[in-house]
């Protein structure tokens, strides 16, 4: 399919490249700039929701772009996870009965998101125009961190019961729940390293601060897993120093931290205090019950690992995708684990699949930029179903675009 190819609608010649820019637009604005739309409780819809039918249309019209072959591993790696995980699902949903309520939508909302990845991939000659529209809705995010700081502004994250609960932190628009935001401004994060800019330190310092005053401790931890790849990467040029010193790096940050709570004792957070005083206490609160949040998580993930009607060898093969929501019966998430959930729904063999997809990049890309990016998804996955949710999936997506563009770029050039 050639990119100057052109749609008839109307006897109006329309081409298909501006066809794709106004797909990719809306989808990048369902990640930084459009909230979801709640209809009842917990049930809502956001607007890639909307977009599905588009997505397929388009990637009918792309799929035979010869581009896309030059990152065959990673399209492969995640065919044969997607294919994995429908052969499952579909065994499951006739021969067990597990249902197909949540299974079929969330499977679908999967393969919009790595198709949307292809569409982006496949049209790199518009990647300027990308780049522009991302790096604005980025730059339109960095001023509502501004105004909540300055304002003290706190958004309503969640509605449980018909009760709607304030944010510990700052939120970004899109999302005002901690995790999710932190997830849009550590993506943001790694896309402002990625790119070629003009006062990229300042960026990277507004974006580690936005992610830091989410008060969400999976993406802080992921965060300073960032820089603390970022500086390793910049002192030391060897792959294996770098793995060696990052576990030193971690080892020492955690120790630190550890003896700072237990030795420090700070005040609450107050609601009155300034923004620059309650976000560094709401941070330190949180991190101070860490062990009450495990304790937690540990007991949800017995509860769902032990669940009475699984055999053995159901944890290598999985229940089938969705699994987890039909436990729970509810759309939302709830088992607070990547590796919990994948580990029933697809069993060791699609959760080994599913992050070798994720990290099939390597291949293509310096190593120090896969441990920028893999290695806090690693970490975040423990306590986060972050592969499961819309924004964390379609920002990681994003990134990797990032990251395979502007490698090629620098290969161009030389």
């Amino acid at each position: 399919m050639r990119d100057d190819a052109r749609l008839d609608f109307k006897n109006k010649a329309i081409s298909l490249d501006s066809v794709v820019y106004f797909y990719t637009l809306l989808f990048i604005a369902s990640i930084f700039l459009t909230p979801k739309i709640y209809l009842t409780g917990n049930l809502g819809f956001k607007l890639d929701d909307l977009l599905f039918p588009f997505t397929i249309i388009i990637f009918i019209l792309k799929i035979h772009d010869i581009r896309l072959i030059r990152y065959k591993l990673i399209i492969n790696a995640f065919l044969i996870y997607l294919f994995y995980t429908f052969f499952v699902t579909s065994i499951m949903i006739f021969f067990w009965d597990t249902g197909y309520k949540y299974s079929v939508p969330i499977f679908l909302k999967e393969l919009q998101f790595f198709a949307t990845f292809l569409i982006i991939l496949a049209s790199e000659n518009q990647f300027k125009k990308f780049d522009k529209m991302v790096w604005f809705m980025i730059l339109v995010n960095i001023a509502w961190v501004l105004f909540q700081i300055t304002t003290g502004y706190r958004a309503k994250f969640s509605q449980i019961a018909g009760e709607e609960r304030l944010a510990y932190g700052i939120g970004a628009l899109s999302e005002s729940s901690p995790a999710s935001a932190g997830i849009i401004f550590l993506c943001s994060f790694w896309i402002c390293y990625l790119r070629p800019m003009k006062n990229k330190i300042l960026f990277l310092i507004i974006l580690f601060f936005s992610t830091l005053f989410t008060i969400s401790r999976t993406t802080i931890l992921g965060i300073f897993i960032s820089v603390g790849i970022i500086y390793l990467s910049k002192v030391i040029n060897r792959p294996k120093r770098i793995i060696a010193s990052l576990i030193s790096f971690i080892f020492i940050f955690s120790l630190g931290l550890l003896i700072f709570f237990q030795k420090v004792q700070l005040p609450p957070p107050n609601p009155e205090q300034p923004s620059f005083i309650r976000y560094p206490l709401s941070i330190y609160e949180r991190f101070n019950r860490f062990d009450h949040a495990t304790n937690l998580r540990s007991t949800r993930w017995e509860d769902f690992l032990s669940q009475g009607t699984l055999e053995p060898l159901q944890f290598v093969t999985g229940m089938g995708k969705a699994y987890g929501n039909k436990v729970q019966n509810r759309w939302t998430m709830g088992m607070d684990s990547q590796f919990i959930r994948d580990l029933l729904e697809v069993g060791l063999i699609g959760l080994i699949l599913h992050y070798f997809a994720w990290m099939s990049f390597i291949f293509y890309v310096p190593t120090a930029t896969v441990f920028l990016i893999f290695l806090p998804i690693l970490s975040m996955s423990t306590t986060h179903e972050i592969l499961t949710l819309s924004k964390s999936v379609s920002g990681f997506y994003i990134v990797i675009v990032y990251a395979l563009y502007y490698k090629r770029a620098s290969i161009t050039k030389k």
